[in-house]
């Protein structure tokens, strides 16, 4: 009687270890150009890189060996099956790939033959994780996806499926391997003066150009108040105009521990010991009184 105990708490523990994988993200369509290159092997391709993620949201290890993992336009005998020595650890990730050679990622990383399934489709379909035995352990049924972006488990470890980017806290539109709740840095960065309206004769040469312009004078000033410099590369800074028209900083802007920068609308800047920038002649459409 005690053998036949433990040999069903055996099973029970097992069953539930089975449980807590999920399939956690679908990328169904994904988003045209370079950014839609999710397996990261440089070209876009519209079913190599469509991708299926899963998330061990348990305490133990599970080992997947031979779990096949695939959508419903095609029987399970032809899903993906996962080769011997798969585990998740927990709180971990794999992702399932249509194909191509992914490159740069840190966990498990598989390819079916050049596509999921038939493909998968924007209007929908189920996508079935069945274990070794043939039991299904995790199936999602959504129509239609998501367009340009995937739809995800929110949270990771939760039962409601949204839009990635809908969830994300950077505003991603997918986030294979990893999960998608990135907490936010939070900079001792501020926006410490802003200057829109120069005074009018050479007292308004903000930037020390030798001449006084309405736009190119105006600027914006940002303070690093902590004690680590912050990498500015790619950050934008404007005004209310659409973010995508905002300065750019370059690949090599840094500001410094308890120091500043400055963007000017435009001109030649000249005399500071401070990094200064000037946007394309104005900022944004001219600062507005």
């Amino acid at each position: 009687m005690a053998h036949l105990l433990s040999f069903l708490l055996l099973l029970g523990f097992a069953s539930l270890a089975e449980a807590t994988v999920v399939i956690s993200e679908v990328l169904a369509d994904p988003p045209t150009g370079e950014v839609g290159d999710a397996n990261q092997d440089g070209q876009r391709d519209t079913y190599e890189d469509e991708f299926i993620e899963l998330h061990n949201a348990g305490s133990a290890s599970v080992d997947i060996s031979g779990w096949r993992l695939g959508d419903s336009s095609k029987s399970s005998d032809s899903f993906f099956q996962f080769p011997a020595n798969t585990v998740m650890e927990p709180g971990s990730y794999v992702v399932l790939f249509g194909g191509g050679n992914p490159a740069g990622f840190t966990v498990p990383v598989y390819t079916d033959d050049g596509r999921i399934g038939n493909g998968l489709t924007g209007k929908g379909e189920d996508i079935h994780l069945i274990d070794d035995t043939g039991d299904t352990v995790s199936v999602v049924s959504h129509t239609p996806w998501p367009t340009k972006q995937s739809l995800v488990r929110h949270p990771p470890d939760g039962d409601e499926w949204v839009p990635h980017k809908t969830a994300s806290t950077i505003k991603a539109l997918f986030s294979p391997s990893h999960t998608h709740i990135i907490p936010k840095p939070d900079y001792p960065l501020f926006i410490s003066e802003v200057l829109a309206d120069p005074p009018s004769g050479l007292a308004g040469d903000a930037n020390r150009d030798g001449q006084r312009d309405t736009y190119q004078d105006e600027f914006i000033e940002l303070y690093n108040a902590g004690s680590e410099p912050i990498p500015l590369a790619g950050w934008r800074l404007g005004d209310s105009t659409a973010p995508k028209n905002y300065f750019q900083f370059p690949a090599d802007a840094v500001i410094e521990p308890n120091s500043y920068v400055v963007l000017f609308g435009g001109g030649n800047p000249s005399g500071f010991t401070t990094p200064v920038y000037t946007d394309d002649g104005t900022i944004g459409d001219g600062l507005t009184d």
